[in-house]
């Protein structure tokens, strides 16, 4: 199997790779998501924007080689649920990086169903998108988040392993992959109060440009960009690109200690939920749709 059961301690390239890049544009938008939610009132462009960066998340998890979870991925989650607690927010869902956790652990058995093609992989579709209601009151993104670790686990099928990677699996995945990005799309969409025709449109067109990026992916060090780009930029992207992790748990929790200080009306320090507030209402709405 082109997928292994414990993580590969590799020292990290000297180099820019095509990971940091796409580590780095995720991380931006990631950003600009969490600022249009803390500091901004709910902007609607700048939550708009974030949304393209979780397809992104979920993909690396399926491309990677590994299934083992890093234990640093735990303190991370605990470090997040902390500052929802002290912040005033709430408890469940739980943060992506659960959902990352899990799309880790269970990729290997989901590829299974790709291998078996056909109903096993049609109903697997349907387990991702009926699942959604129930999980996604439990962790971020709740099921749909593993359409895209499909994705990633298959675009590295077909370049490790080319000989197993078949036109059925090759015509299944891109359906596969192309109503996973679809149903996301329109179900994050449903998630703006105020969302306004040309917003729309940044949201549709920029997963296209997402998905066509993640499905032209491969791993590998950019050694022709590494000799045009200035050595400090080199350095900041690879930062950016190799400490994802923190820079996700640290810029929230300062996101959420100056939310706590400057709009206490809005975040109450310790007057916390164990829900996210408006979370039920939302997810009534699709279950009416």
């Amino acid at each position: 199997m082109f997928i292994t059961s414990k993580t590969e301690r590799k020292a990290l390239p000297a180099g820019l790779t095509s990971y940091d890049l796409v580590k780095t544009l995720a991380i931006i938008l990631m950003v600009i998501d969490h600022c249009g939610y803390y500091l901004f009132d709910n902007e609607t462009i700048f939550r708009v924007l974030g949304r393209l960066c979780v397809p992104m998340w979920f993909f690396l998890i399926g491309y990677a080689r590994t299934t083992e979870v890093p234990k640093a991925v735990y303190i991370g989650t605990a470090l997040i649920v902390a500052g929802n607690v002290l912040a005033g927010e709430y408890i469940l869902p739980l943060c992506i990086l659960v959902t990352l956790m899990l799309g880790r652990v269970y990729k290997q058995a989901w590829m299974r169903a790709v291998f078996r093609g056909g109903e096993a992989y049609l109903g697997l579709f349907f387990f991702f998108l009926i699942g959604y209601l129930p999980t996604a009151s439990l962790f971020e993104y709740g099921t749909f988040g593993f359409f895209f670790v499909i994705m990633g686990a298959v675009v590295r099928l077909k370049q490790d392993s080319p000989e197993l990677y078949t036109d059925k699996i090759r015509k299944e995945s891109r359906i596969f992959a192309i109503a996973g990005f679809t149903v996301f799309t329109f179900f994050e969409s449903l998630k703006f109060e105020t969302l306004l025709l040309w917003h729309i449109g940044v949201l549709f067109g920029g997963m296209v440009c997402v998905g066509f990026m993640l499905a032209h992916f491969k791993g590998r060090e950019l050694q022709n960009l590494n000799q045009k780009i200035p050595a400090p930029f080199v350095r900041a992207l690879q930062f950016l690109g190799r400490y994802t992790l923190w820079i996700y748990v640290g810029h929230l929790l300062a996101l959420k200690a100056y939310a706590v200080i400057y709009m206490p009306d809005k975040f109450t320090f310790l007057d916390w939920s164990y829900i996210r507030p408006g979370f039920v209402t939302f997810m009534q709405s699709v279950a009416g749709l």
